[in-house]
């Protein structure tokens, strides 16, 4: 009984001594756990509590059209039709003797659209219609005009609102040219108003400019009033007919005969006329004068019409100018004007579509307007992950881990994204570094 009382209290104090043991170890290990803790540097506590280093951020290049496009609201604009009255021969009778264009053919400044009592009829740029026979010496806002048209010619002659001897000269090379003898009129001791003298005859229609001594003779210089004036009776002065000239607004290569009186016809009051058709239909858009100095001279542009797509191009600009005023406060401050400048860009069609007649909602149009042309084909990229300067663009290429810096060559950027040169370093499917390093 004894030994067992003796093995048993044996198995106790083993039992108590383990459990004394592995609290000693616990103690220990605690202990220094805590020692180390409280004597750990503060470098090493700042690297403890970082996080851990972020991979690299990179982009994957791809393949395809950089394109620089704006939108904007274009309007449909129809040629400008007019109608130029002719004005009626002295003769008791104004026949059509010939004509030289036909419906629907351009005309341009200085030529002869047809003749009338074997007379030319010249059409010429003009704001305003004849109401008087031109003679040598008159004098006036209408001599200006007839001087600034046949300056336009490339014939010499300055615009002084005197009718001398340069202006004759001109006027004389601008009817040889055609074909024709410049009209005359004999001065009398009172007055120079006789009734021109067209008796000489006439050549065929048309003919170039030439270099001869009548066109010469045109840059002899600005007339004077000694040149202008001669009041010596039988002096036989240089005349413009109003019968023989039309003056059109607008006039340029656009401009075509919509409708003109048949040979053979008598002219009267009633059909003494020619319907002219000024420009072709086009598109205009009005844009800030930024984007307008932007656009490239190969500006093109698309429009859809009825589901169909219209290829245009920019065929001009012109700036707009409109004049707003502030209102004026109780006190008297404000009440100033201000100007607004913005461009207008001129589209023609490229493919010979038809435009749509404007006609309230039908006249307007959303445009796709090119700012640059599309770049195709090529390496398309990020622009945060470019760095550049003067001289050199470059980029980190990563591979299998392994950054590499690449210069490369940037062919354009639009907003976030550029194209670069496909012949380089870079390929398709490449991964680039965005994040800056």
């Amino acid at each position: 009984m004894a030994e067992s009382e003796r093995g048993d209290s044996s198995r106790i104090r083993l039992v108590l001594g383990a459990a004394l043991g592995a609290v000693l170890v616990t103690a220990l290990v605690g202990g220094t756990w805590w020692v180390a803790r409280i004597t750990e540097s503060p470098a090493q506590r700042d690297a403890a509590a970082a996080p851990p280093s972020a991979a690299p951020v990179t982009a994957t290049v791809a393949v395809g059209d950089l394109r620089d496009e704006i939108t904007a609201q274009g309007s449909v604009v129809a040629a400008q039709d007019t109608t130029v009255m002719l004005s009626l021969r002295d003769e008791s009778r104004s026949v059509v003797t010939s004509v030289n264009v036909q419906v629907g053919q351009s005309i341009s400044p200085g030529q002869s659209l047809m003749r009338v009592n074997g007379r030319p009829v010249i059409v010429l740029p003009g704001s305003f219609p004849t109401y008087r026979d031109l003679v040598q010496g008159d004098q006036g806002d209408d001599v200006v005009q007839l001087q600034q048209a046949l300056a336009s010619l490339g014939y010499g002659v300055s615009a002084d609102g005197d009718f001398g001897a340069a202006t004759a000269a001109a006027l004389t090379a601008l009817y040889h040219d055609l074909g024709s003898t410049v009209a005359t009129t004999t001065s009398s001791s009172s007055s120079s108003s006789a009734a021109p003298s067209t008796a000489a005859s006439d050549g065929g229609a048309g003919g170039k400019k030439n270099e001869d001594a009548s066109r010469d003779s045109t840059s002899a210089g600005t007339d004077s009033e000694a040149q202008n004036r001669d009041s010596t009776s039988g002096k036989t002065l240089v005349t413009l007919p109003q019968a023989e000239v039309l003056f059109v607004p607008g006039l340029q290569a656009e401009t075509s005969v919509v409708s003109a009186p048949d040979v053979g016809t008598v002219l009267t009051a009633d059909n003494a006329k020619i319907g002219l058709s000024s420009g072709s239909p086009h598109i205009e858009a009005e844009v800030p004068d930024s984007v307008a100095a932007a656009l490239d001279p190969r500006t093109t542009a698309t429009a859809t019409v009825d589901g169909a797509t219209i290829n245009l191009a920019v065929t001009e600009k012109r700036k707009k100018t409109e004049e707003t005023a502030t209102e004026q406060s109780d006190s008297g401050v404000g009440g100033t004007k201000r100007q607004n400048t913005t461009s207008v860009l001129i589209l023609q069609t490229t493919d010979g579509t038809i435009l749509p007649t404007p006609s309230g909602d039908t006249g307007t149009l959303l445009l796709t307007i090119q700012r640059n042309p599309t770049i195709t084909g090529a390496l398309l990229v990020p622009k945060r992950a470019l760095s550049t300067t003067e001289s050199t663009a470059t980029v980190i290429k990563v591979t299998d881990g392994t950054a590499t810096t690449e210069t490369v060559t940037v062919l354009g950027c639009v907003g976030g994204q550029c194209a670069i040169d496909a012949d380089g370093p870079i390929s398709e499917g490449d991964a680039l570094r965005v994040d800056g390093a």
